[in-house]
């Protein structure tokens, strides 16, 4: 792709196009060297970088090409107007070109050194396929017919046609260094530019940005297609597809693009009784409970309602597409409005030839919605998403504030509780599920609490058999130890760890059998006195309740001291 880019940052703007191999960008303004981080960590860059010629405003020029890993590059010659490379992809060979000659500079000086530099090349590697591309500022109209024998085979059209028509003196010279070194102009000769398409908006339409190739790169064309859509740079890029061996072996390992989304799972009420019909039919419920362990009764039940929430349809694949950009907090819904005007005004401008009329209120639109979008970033400055602190951190500061679990080296005879140590019960599991609270967060295992409430009976006894044989080993699944946390900033400094809440979230299956445990234990303290009076809150019981509202009665009828402690 081939972009006047007028600002880098413009460029890193519009990431729409990441599946591309090779990417010419000028104007970048861009006087130092340009890193490439986040989703850009697959590619490759060399600059030709600007020139800050006046002590006030940015620097003019900048030249980039970036490449995916996979194809070898290398820098032959730069200079402040082009940079050329050799791009080796498999067997496939040429020479690539970006050129950005200013309207400032004398155009037949820039082609006599342009010239210089192309002698250079053909006697190196004698005639390779060469490809310029880029910014030349110079209208050539109609200008460059070619011959039929030359593009026998080809995906190029003899005669070459253009919307702009204008022809000057820079284009003139343009046409005849062409001539000289049997190159020729892509644009309006392939299938999605015929007529050629303008390709700048500025103070009039035109056609200055192209794609030459000389004779021997003819073979290696597919297509050009100037990609008009509204931007903010005053020019359109430029698309090119070649040919290249089949040996070559692009390098998409990283590509979001290309990566599987994530799956989560759902839940429709209407499919609630499919559900527990392809449950109560599922043979995975044919185990050994004494010979299999906790925790391989635990996946095997997660597995079984993963499967059966695929085979329905409750499930949903999240795109994970790293080029998408994300939205910032200063887009707010000013932002939406003025955006969507402007679409609309650029598709009529578009639509209407990108005639002055339709232009003016386009360009308006565009400075509307910068000069917004200046300000919105100013007031609303955006913070990274991803936590300061490196994962080694986190783990040595949880391990340091974690208090080890205690050594119990005394054995017990005769402990059995009859409240606390028989077997759970249905009735006791079908009062946890009942429990349970819909539309919460799932934990790692991403299984909602709707899942549990839709059980067949016999996947009921199943979990019923698990939470007993948890019971009697106390041996606890694997899954039961792992939670989601996210991680919230609090106040102070973003790098003290200390400085961060936790929200943990565990699976619902576990959430279960805590709950059962605890309601024993609430039932076996009460009827024990376990609890005093004064921590009479802790238990929810009916009493208990009332005696809360008494109290709290009186103390707002009264003046009463109180004494607050935060445990830490």
């Amino acid at each position: 792709m081939s972009w006047n880019v007028r600002g880098l940052q413009n460029f890193f703007n519009h990431q729409q196009h990441m599946n591309i191999d090779i990417y010419c960008i000028c104007e970048t303004w861009a006087s130092s060297e340009i890193t490439l981080l986040g989703d850009w960590d697959k590619f490759t860059i060399v600059t030709s970088p600007a020139v800050k010629e006046k002590c006030m405003g940015h620097a003019c020029g900048g030249i980039a090409i970036i490449a995916r890993r996979g194809l070898e590059i290398k820098v032959i010659n730069s200079s402040d107007s082009w940079l050329f490379v050799s791009v080796s992809a498999g067997l496939s060979f040429f020479v690539l070109a970006c050129v950005y000659i200013r309207p400032s500079r004398n155009m037949a000086a820039s082609l006599d050194i342009l010239q210089q530099t192309l002698d250079e090349i053909n006697e190196t590697t004698v005639y390779p396929p060469i490809i310029l591309t880029g910014d030349f500022n110079a209208h050539v109209g109609n200008l460059d017919d070619i011959s039929e024998d030359l593009i026998i085979g080809t995906n190029l059209t003899e005669f070459r046609t253009s919307i702009d028509t204008k022809v000057d003196t820079r284009g003139h010279k343009l046409y005849s260094f062409l001539q000289n070194n049997s190159m020729h102009f892509t644009n309006g000769r392939t299938i999605s530019d015929s007529p050629g398409k303008i390709t700048h908006i500025g103070k009039g339409c035109s056609t200055i940005d192209y794609v030459i190739t000389n004779v021997q790169a003819f073979e290696q064309i597919v297509n050009l297609e100037v990609l008009q859509y509204e931007n903010d740079s005053d020019h359109f890029p430029l698309l090119l597809q070649t040919y290249l061996s089949n040996t070559f072996k692009r390098d998409i390992s990283s590509d979001n693009y290309d990566e599987p989304g994530r799956v989560i799972y759902t839940w429709q009420q209407d499919k609630k009784e499919d559900f527990k019909l392809h449950m109560r039919n599922s043979h995975r419920i044919c185990v050994d409970f004494s010979a299999m362990s906790t925790t391989d009764l635990s996946h095997n039940l997660q597995e079984v309602m993963k499967s059966t929430a695929n085979l329905i349809g409750l499930t949903r694949e999240i795109k994970s597409k790293r080029y998408k950009k994300k939205t910032q907090p200063w887009y707010d819904t000013d932002c939406k409005i003025v955006k969507n005007n402007l679409k609309l005004l650029f598709k009529q401008f578009k639509n209407n030839n990108f005639q002055s009329n339709a232009k003016k209120q386009s360009l308006d639109a565009k400075k509307s919605y910068k000069a917004l979008r200046a300000v919105r970033r100013f007031k609303n400055k955006s913070t990274p998403n991803n936590n300061p602190i490196d994962i080694n951190i986190w783990e040595n500061f949880y391990a340091e504030h974690t208090v080890p679990k205690d050594q119990d080296q005394y054995t017990f005879f005769g402990t059995f509780d009859p409240s606390l140590d028989m077997k759970f019960t249905m009735e006791e599991l079908n009062v946890a599920i009942k429990c349970s609270k819909p539309n919460k967060s799932p934990g790692p295992d991403c299984i909602k609490n709707e899942y549990y409430k839709s059980l067949s009976q016999n996947w009921k006894l199943y979990i019923l058999c698990m939470f007993n044989k948890v019971l009697e080993t106390e041996m606890i699944p694997d899954d039961w130890f792992t939670s989601t946390v996210t991680l919230l900033h609090k106040k102070g400094c973003k790098l003290d760890p200390a400085n961060y809440r936790g929200i943990a979230l565990i699976n619902h299956c576990s959430k279960l059998f805590t709950s059962m445990l605890n309601r024993r234990l609430e039932i076996w303290a009460e009827s024990n006195k376990v609890i005093p009076e004064t921590q009479a809150v802790w238990i929810q019981t009916i009493e208990q309740r009332a005696g809360l509202i008494t109290r709290r009665s009186r103390v707002r009828t009264q003046r009463t001291p109180g004494i607050f402690h935060q445990l830490k």
